[in-house]
């Protein structure tokens, strides 16, 4: 992936901070609850189901239960740049990094909250 050892050193910097390690692996984590949850409940589903609720019009918008993986890829496209990002602003601003890391932690908490209402609304 990298043509240099100073490259592969700073990514190695990079992965083994600690601050790193932790928000990435809970945004990992997070976002396999987002799928695991949203997996179980509707694979088994033959018709469609909700994919978008409103407060003014309820549920506007129905699709097969696939559709509804959307949520945690979202999840993981977001960790993906951002963690890309991240790693770009490591040496210059440690800050910026760590705050694009976290971001994507209470992301992470929004996707896993939006999911199990997901859940808890339209399979009751």
């Amino acid at each position: 992936m990298f043509n240099n050892e100073k490259a592969m050193g700073r990514f190695r910097d990079f992965i083994t901070d600690r601050i790193v390690l932790v928000t990435v692996s809970l945004a990992l984590i997070l976002t396999g609850l987002v799928s695991w949850l949203l997996y179980t409940k509707f694979h088994q589903q033959t018709e469609f189901v909700p994919l978008h609720y409103n407060i003014y019009f309820g549920i506007d918008l129905y699709g097969p239960w696939y559709q509804i993986l959307t949520l945690p890829a979202t999840g993981l496209g977001l960790l993906f740049i951002n963690f890309i990002l991240s790693f770009i602003l490591y040496k210059r601003v440690k800050l910026f990094s760590y705050a694009l890391l976290i971001s994507l932690d209470l992301c992470g908490l929004m996707l896993l909250g939006s999911g199990w209402l997901i859940v808890s609304q339209l399979l009751t």
